[in-house]
């Protein structure tokens, strides 16, 4: 679960939280991460989200990477990652890795829908290309031969699934084997949390935190650092009342991400955004935003909830309007890109050819390279074209938020409710379901699962 666009705020409005990591390599040699730490700071505990690791290193998404074709290649990926992430961090005391196990009720309902849309748009993407290979074939383009693969549908990424199972088992090896041979490993506790313990693994991660802290003897200065990609992980780490918190991840503001599949030798982009009280002290985020009352079973006092609801939506216009106007901005942006590329496509067809070359392997090969390409290319632009976003270059957005009469057509398509008192009633209904789920996400961020059914 992410936050869009929160960390990119974040760091633009607050840019003295984020910190480059620096991560130490020595060309031919291991890094020595018994070591004192070179970023200054010596961590005790190092937790690893580690679906956002398993991810990037399953499909990466720099198209100048070779892809894996097996799960092996995955599990090489994900274990170089893990080194490089523990050379950066170098945790004295405590590894604990989490993958995402069963979700409750509430995410399982939205992952389900992810992937039932993400299977139907594989389907449909290779339908398409295979009619553009009779296509290509027909006009007597060579291309490379599709190829079957291990990796090649990332719904395995669940619990349940044999690639889970082994992941697990390669886990516990790859530990046993770091533990045995490598002198930083063995003086730290490490946990794996697989797929087979429920909840996903951010939550877990938050989950034994709070255990921890409840233990006699817990050292309130213990420096943490959590690696994961998802923005609410600032959230949850503020949430934890944690003096020494910092948050390990991809610079992604600057730069392409860079991807797990990778060689550990090569120049750091990663970043630290610490999130210890002095970090804090300037930033804007009241230390205690609810109020507890355990008598009564209440966690927030709505009435201050209504009145931010209510500021806040009397930006609401004025925010779709913005909206529809930056995307009307980008449509016009890619429809002039679209006629300029056609243009220099004419300019470059009335060119005189060049000279022949000796038709040899060497040059059916870059034909068939060449021919592979501009497949895939077609491929993506016919997907895009048949896609629900864009049709004929208008946008097929029925509700059209930001013009006038947008809300009674909001009611009407998703709700069926015509006139204003149906309107009024399910008004109602819909704020009675979002202050439930307020209160629901409210529990799952500062204490646990208030309930999995």
């Amino acid at each position: 679960m992410g936050v869009p666009s929160f960390y990119r705020w974040l760091v633009n409005k607050y840019p003295n939280i984020r910190v480059k990591a620096i991560e130490e390599h020595i060309h031919g040699h291991c890094v020595d991460t018994s070591s004192l730490n070179p970023n200054g700071i010596e961590f005790d505990n190092l937790y690893l989200d580690m679906n956002g690791i398993i991810h990037p290193c399953f499909h990466p998404e720099d198209q100048s990477v070779i892809p894996p074709s097996t799960y092996e290649d995955v599990f090489t990926s994900i274990f170089e990652y893990i080194d490089t992430l523990f050379n950066i961090v170098r945790p004295r005391k405590l590894l604990y890795m989490a993958i995402d196990g069963v979700a409750p009720r509430a995410k399982m309902n939205q992952q389900r829908s992810r992937r039932f849309c993400t299977a139907k748009n594989d389907e449909i993407a290779e339908a398409e290309e295979d009619r553009l290979r009779r296509e290509f074939e027909l006009e007597g383009k060579l291309v490379l031969l599709k190829k079957d693969c291990e990796v090649c549908d990332p719904n395995v990424i669940t619990p349940g699934t044999e690639f889970m199972y082994r992941l697990s088992k390669k886990l516990e090896g790859y530990i046993e084997s770091r533990m045995n041979g490598d002198s930083s490993w063995k003086g730290i506790q490490v946990i794996v949390s697989d797929a087979n313990v429920p909840d996903e693994g951010e939550h877990k991660i938050m989950s034994f935190i709070r255990y921890q802290r409840c233990l006699p003897g817990y050292d309130c200065n213990t420096y943490n650092c959590l690696y994961g990609l998802d923005t609410d992980l600032i959230m949850l780490a503020l949430a934890t009342h944690e003096v020494h918190f910092l948050i390990l991840r991809e610079d992604v503001l600057f730069q392409e991400q860079q991807p797990a599949f990778r060689s550990c030798s090569t120049t750091s982009n990663r970043e630290t955004e610490p999130f210890s009280s002095e970090t804090l002290k300037h930033v804007p985020v009241a230390k205690r935003p609810y109020e507890i009352n355990d008598k009564k079973g209440g966690y927030i006092k709505l009435k201050r909830v209504e009145k931010f609801i209510l500021l806040v939506g009397s930006f609401e216009e004025k925010i779709f309007k913005k909206r529809l106007e930056l995307h009307e901005r980008c449509l016009r942006r890619l429809c002039q890109n679209s006629d300029r590329q056609q243009a220099d496509e004419m300019e470059i067809f009335n060119l005189d050819p060049p000279m022949d070359v000796t038709k040899n392997s060497l040059a059916d090969i870059n034909d068939i390279l060449r021919n592979t390409k501009e497949l895939k290319e077609k491929l993506k632009e016919n997907l895009w074209n048949k896609s629900d976003f864009l049709k004929n270059g208008t946008i097929r957005d029925q509700v059209r938020l930001g013009v006038a009469g947008w809300k009674k057509r909001y009611y009407k398509l998703k709700f069926s409710a015509e006139t204003d008192r149906d309107i009024e009633i399910t008004r109602k209904e819909i704020v009675q379901k979002y202050t439930e789920g307020l209160l629901w996400v409210l529990l799952y961020y500062f204490s646990d699962v208030p309930s999995w059914a």
